[in-house]
């Protein structure tokens, strides 16, 4: 009798089909770790090491400068306050619009055309 081919226990139960899926996307998830990956780890292993230092050890000092920095601290608050402001701010007119949209009104027409032109129009 024949026996049937061993399969990868992770891929057990998977039609052709859905492997050549996995096989069409393994060069794109390659790449981009590639491309991501490498870079942010080597960034987050020299942020542990002394800039200007011919010597490559790992410490915490440069953590521990800028935990003491208040310029730092301040930047955060306003990069925070920023975001948080402009979330808001979009998700407010969002609402507001998707509202209009579907609001039971005679400038209904109006609205759509409103925001459908600007979905159209080419941005400069």
């Amino acid at each position: 009798m024949n026996k049937p081919r061993p399969r990868f226990l992770a891929f057990k139960g998977l039609s052709r089909q859905e492997l050549q899926g996995y096989a069409f996307i393994l060069p794109c998830i390659f790449m981009l770790l590639l491309v991501l990956g490498f870079p942010t780890t080597i960034a987050v292993l020299n942020s542990f090491t002394p800039l200007w230092s011919e010597v490559k050890t790992f410490t915490l000092e440069n953590y521990v400068k800028l935990a003491k920095d208040d310029l730092f601290w301040n930047s955060l608050l306003i990069t925070f306050c920023f975001v948080g402001s402009t979330v808001l701010l979009h998700l407010t007119v969002g609402l507001a619009v998707a509202l209009a949209l579907n609001a039971q009104i005679k400038a209904n027409r109006f609205f759509r055309v409103l925001a459908y032109v600007r979905m159209i129009a080419r941005r400069v």
